[in-house]
């Protein structure tokens, strides 16, 4: 759609608080509460893009923007009205004893988010492949022509969405097994933003470099510069400079219009 998402970390927020609800307080297995936390994120998805982006198209692309960051503030809201600002945590669905390998201690917690992380690169690589996938990558490129071709921009934009929904949800499952279900933690979905300006907005691959690159700075940030939270501030000085050097990202598509 060419939306820049402010609110995608709410979307990941808005996920954690709802597999929290079917898990622990429904009292549902694990895998069921994210089976129907996948769903519910789908719907929101869909209706985020029915009632807020729809009538946007044709409009400027600050305007979008703006609508996302009015959706951000939103669902922040609405995410505090309905479960308050409370810290809750997962009940502990994965081994206590963590992985040793030799002198590498690794929690299953990392283990379940780095094969979630694997499994839906994979997934997404290969819908891009699929009849939809392609008309989505067709759409991103030049909406009018895909019309013309009959493709349903809007069917479109609910399909990209509702996936965009789903991914968040499930990152917000995979932060709130690693710490906590907190308000704070949609927050971190600020940090995409210096990872995939890094890698190029076009590129899953690009986001996968972008994503590890940004994590090994944060943790040298952390261990060599002796200033009190320098991490946190660290990838977005990374973001401004690459923006300033290299607006398209590392392997983002550098383009080119004639006037």
């Amino acid at each position: 759609s060419g939306v820049f998402n402010i609110a995608q970390g709410q979307l990941l927020l808005v996920g954690a608080f709802i597999c929290f609800t079917f898990s622990v307080e429904l009292g549902l297995p694990f895998w069921l509460a994210l089976v129907l936390t996948l769903v519910a994120s789908l719907i929101m998805g869909l209706v985020v893009e029915r009632l807020f982006l729809r009538p946007m198209i044709g409009k400027s692309l600050l305007a979008m923007i703006i609508m996302t960051l009015g959706l951000a503030s939103l669902l922040r809201g609405a995410t505090l009205s309905i479960w308050g600002a409370r810290t809750r945590a997962y009940p502990s669905y994965l081994p206590t004893e963590p992985l040793r390998a030799g002198d590498v201690v690794i929690s299953y917690e990392y283990i379940f988010g780095f094969l979630v992380a694997i499994f839906l690169i994979i997934a997404l690589i290969m819908f891009f492949r699929t009849k939809l996938g392609l008309a989505m990558r067709v759409v991103s490129e030049d909406q009018e022509a895909a019309q013309s071709m009959g493709i349903r921009v809007g069917m479109i934009f609910g399909v990209a969405w509702g996936i965009s929904a789903m991914t968040a949800a499930l990152g917000g499952v995979v932060m709130g097994t690693i710490g906590a279900v907190e308000p704070s933690l949609g927050e971190v979905g600020l940090l995409a933003f210096p990872v995939i300006v890094l890698g190029g907005l076009e590129s899953i691959p690009g986001a996968i470099i972008g994503g590890l690159s940004i994590g090994l700075i944060e943790i040298f940030a952390a261990k060599f510069v002796p200033l009190a939270g320098f991490k946190f501030v660290v990838p977005y000085i990374v973001l401004i400079v690459v923006l300033i050097i290299r607006p398209h990202g590392l392997f983002g598509l550098k383009r080119i219009e004639r006037v």
